[in-house]
């Protein structure tokens, strides 16, 4: 089941709304109040995301060979954690919002551009996976497991072409970082007691990766169809 407790908190920190170039009029000019854009077009990005449903957000499988002792006990076999998914997020924030104006060099020609630019945070995400193990001895044993990250991190910068008028939208996966503690899986046993020992939040970032050309697509669209782009001031306004 999707659950999802949303709360935006706006965070101003490294606010810079001049990028100076060699031209005059770029280095004078700046984006007027990138800050609400921002979080007008994030908040729309996140209702979507509520609507589609968040348990809607996948993960690749993860494939881990598994070879420790613990206890004596030699553990050997292959571990297969499928079918992940997102089961819960607690809070969203905004970081680092910025306006500039620049100059994009393409082929050698430069393109007078403004970008719109932040760092949205996932707090507390509980993540939750489908997992068969294969150990010597004991064969197929299949569980459910779940695991939370303090935060996954994305960049999104939105880039307005100021000649052709063009938005292009672009964002990278930034962080994930999760507490010292290990998965739960159920029904816990001695098997469980070895592969929590084996599987770290960091092991999800492949799978996060993987949502950043949906999360494109969806704030490509509301940039270019919902929600304006900020006026720019050309001359110390």
């Amino acid at each position: 089941m999707c659950k999802f407790n949303f709360i935006l908190v706006i965070c101003t920190l490294g606010i810079n709304d001049v990028t100076a170039t060699t031209d005059v009029w770029v280095t004078r000019a700046r984006v007027v109040n990138p800050i609400p854009y921002f979080s007008e077009v994030m908040q729309q990005f996140v209702n979507e995301l509520e609507k589609r449903e968040w348990c809607n957000l996948k993960l690749i499988d993860i494939n881990r060979n598994v070879n420790t002792f613990i206890a004596n006990w030699n553990v050997t076999g292959t571990v297969t954690y499928t079918n992940g998914f997102v089961v819960s997020i607690q809070a969203i924030d905004l970081h680092q919002v910025r306006g500039t104006v620049h100059r994009r060099n393409i082929d050698n020609k430069f393109y007078p551009t403004a970008t719109v630019s932040g760092l949205m945070s996932f707090h507390d995400v509980n993540i939750g996976y489908d997992v068969i193990a294969n150990l010597s001895g004991i064969g197929e044993q299949r569980y459910t497991g779940e695991i939370l990250s303090n935060n996954i991190a994305f960049t999104f910068s939105i880039i307005k072409d100021l000649i052709s008028k063009e938005i292009t939208v672009t964002s990278s996966l930034n962080l994930i970082r999760g507490p010292q503690i290990q998965m739960v899986y159920r029904p816990a046993n001695h098997v469980t007691e070895v592969l929590s020992r084996d599987f770290q939040s960091s092991d999800n970032w492949n799978g996060v990766r993987t949502w950043v050309p949906n999360f494109i697509s969806i704030i490509t669209d509301i940039a270019k169809n919902k929600v304006d782009f900020p006026n720019i001031c050309f001359n110390n306004c």
